[in-house]
């Protein structure tokens, strides 16, 4: 019985040669790591699109459950719903989506609109240009650094955004 058991122990791995995998192991994905890390700075252009659009169809959608004309402004590095007549963010309104806080969003730093828009949605959910309906397409556009990297388009009529990432 003896002799099977020192058999046994002499078929597993000394802890040297453990921490010599663990060591190999770790050093590929650190590798790996540095290779992969200019793709994920590249998707977080892409979340920042994404997220635009989720939350321009969170504020149509809002627009149609309280019964009442919202305004999408997107302004330098935030973006927030109001009420029709208010010019900033400051008064944003109160999402219970947004954890019960007001429905205002802050990019990243260094993520800013090229330009501000104003985006409005009736209570049938219908884009609105001002007081108008869409006639044309509306573009959010996101810079980084003060080039252009990716855009949300606003249909005119159905309001559906489409994501488009340019870099």
């Amino acid at each position: 019985m003896t002799r099977s058991c020192a058999r046994l122990a002499r078929r597993g791995f000394t802890l040297l040669e453990l921490v010599l995998v663990l060591l190999i192991l770790s050093i590929l994905s650190v590798l790996l790591a540095l290779q992969v890390r200019p793709s994920i700075g590249s998707a977080t252009f892409g979340y920042h699109a994404q997220r635009l659009a989720g939350d321009l169809l969170h504020a149509r959608a809002l627009a149609m459950s309280r019964g009442q004309t919202l305004k999408f402004l997107a302004q330098s590095g935030n973006y927030c719903l109001v009420v029709p007549l208010a010019t900033s963010c400051s008064a944003a309104v109160k999402d219970p989506g947004h954890g019960g806080g007001t429905f205002h969003v802050a990019l990243e730093s260094g993520f800013v609109f090229a330009q501000p828009v104003e985006l409005g949605f009736d209570l049938l959910g219908r884009p609105l240009s001002g007081a108008t309906l869409l006639s044309a397409p509306v573009v959010f556009e996101l810079q980084q650094g003060g080039g252009s990297v990716a855009s949300v388009t606003v249909a005119p009529l159905t309001g559906a955004p489409s994501v488009a990432v340019l870099q």
